[in-house]
C-alpha cells in the first residue's frame, strides 16, 4: 500500500502554475501519484481556489476547469467538516488555512505532511517536509 501523503496548498500550486523552481519537486511528487508510488490526498475545499487561480492565470475559464479537472484525476479527496474546522479553530495555529489543512491530514492518518512552510507545522505529529526533502528520502 502507497504512503499516504498530504499535500498542502502551496505544493499544488506550484505544481499548477510552474512556478519556478519549485515546480520540478512538485511535479515530481504528482508523478509519482500518477504512476501509484504514493497517494497525493488533498482537502476537496482546494479546488475552488484552485479554479479561481487559475482562471486568472490562463487564458480562459475553460482552460481553468480543464487543468483543475485533470489534477484532480492525480490525487485523493479528503473533507474537510466541522469536526476539523473546530479542531482547527481550537489549536495553537496561527493560520486557519494551514490548522485546517493539518487537522486534515491528522484525522485522515496521512503519514507525511509535504509544503514548502515548514516553520508553521514545528511540533506536528505528522512528518512534515518538503517536497524535495520527502523525494530524497524516498527515491
Amino acid at each position: 500500500m502507497p504512503p499516504k501523503v498530504f499535500v498542502d496548498t502551496n505544493i499544488i500550486v506550484d505544481f499548477l502554475t510552474k512556478r519556478h523552481p519549485f515546480d520540478v519537486p512538485a511535479a515530481q511528487l504528482f508523478n509519482r501519484a500518477d504512476k501509484g508510488e504514493i497517494e497525493a490526498c488533498v482537502p476537496a475545499s482546494v479546488f475552488p481556489f484552485l479554479f479561481y487561480l487559475l482562471s486568472k492565470l490562463l487564458s480562459s475559464r475553460a482552460d481553468a476547469w480543464m487543468v483543475v479537472a485533470q489534477f484532480r484525476q492525480l490525487v485523493t479527496l479528503v473533507p474537510v467538516d466541522k469536526r476539523i474546522v473546530d479542531l482547527a479553530l481550537a489549536s495553537d495555529f496561527k493560520d486557519l488555512e494551514d490548522a485546517i489543512q493539518y487537522q486534515v491530514a491528522a484525522i485522515n492518518g496521512m503519514q507525511f505532511f509535504i509544503t514548502r512552510n515548514l516553520k508553521d507545522f514545528k511540533g506536528a505529529a505528522i512528518p512534515v517536509m518538503t517536497a524535495e526533502a520527502f523525494l530524497r528520502q524516498f527515491p
